[in-house]
């Protein structure tokens, strides 16, 4: 049950970003993002450091995984800061709905329903709960082909890992948006 609470919370997570993201301006979104990522590293400083922060400890044992302090969400506002430097609103945005809904869905499909393990810890059934998630969102604003392409390439991303997802995909989400609208015209 706390896993999918904390999914549930990272899916809500993604679509509060990219709310804030298409509804301010980018200095704006860039400059709290900013000053909220100082703000997290502070804290995860003092946690590391045993330094009881009765509120946060409470926000991070209901939502957060064992040993984390935290760094989900500071990962995740990191790759929306990225994605909103290099590309426009809209694009970024959508990439962060990308990583904050098919991230969820994978993690709930496979935890909860998983049973045919494809790599380490994940299942064919999460990693296709990806793709079908990911191209629902970009399609749903950029169209089928780069839809389709978005999700050939991120899924994959997903599954492999060996990095923080929460950095990668939204910049990757959104330079694949992209490209694919330049190849298609």
């Amino acid at each position: 049950m706390k896993e999918l609470k904390r999914q549930l919370w990272h899916a809500l997570f993604g679509v509060i970003i990219a709310y804030f993201i298409l509804n301010s301006s980018p200095i704006l979104f860039q400059s709290v993002t900013i000053t909220t990522l100082i703000a997290l590293y502070y804290l995860r400083y003092l946690l590391q450091r045993k330094y009881r922060i009765p509120v946060v400890e409470e926000l991070l044992s209901n939502i957060g995984r064992k040993n984390e302090l935290g760094d989900g969400s500071f990962y995740f506002l990191f790759g929306a800061l990225i994605a909103s430097l290099f590309f426009q609103q809209e694009v970024a945005a959508v990439s962060v709905l990308v990583l904050g809904v098919s991230d969820a869905v994978a993690t709930i499909i496979g935890f909860y329903f998983g049973k045919i393990k494809i790599y380490g810890k994940k299942t064919f059934e999460g990693t296709a709960a990806f793709f079908i998630s990911c191209f629902i969102i970009v399609n749903y604003y950029y169209g089928f082909i780069p839809g389709l392409i978005a999700s050939l390439i991120l899924a994959p991303v997903e599954l492999i890992g060996g990095f923080n997802d929460n950095i990668v995909i939204p910049p990757l989400c959104s330079l694949t948006i992209v490209l694919s609208n330049i190849i298609i015209g």
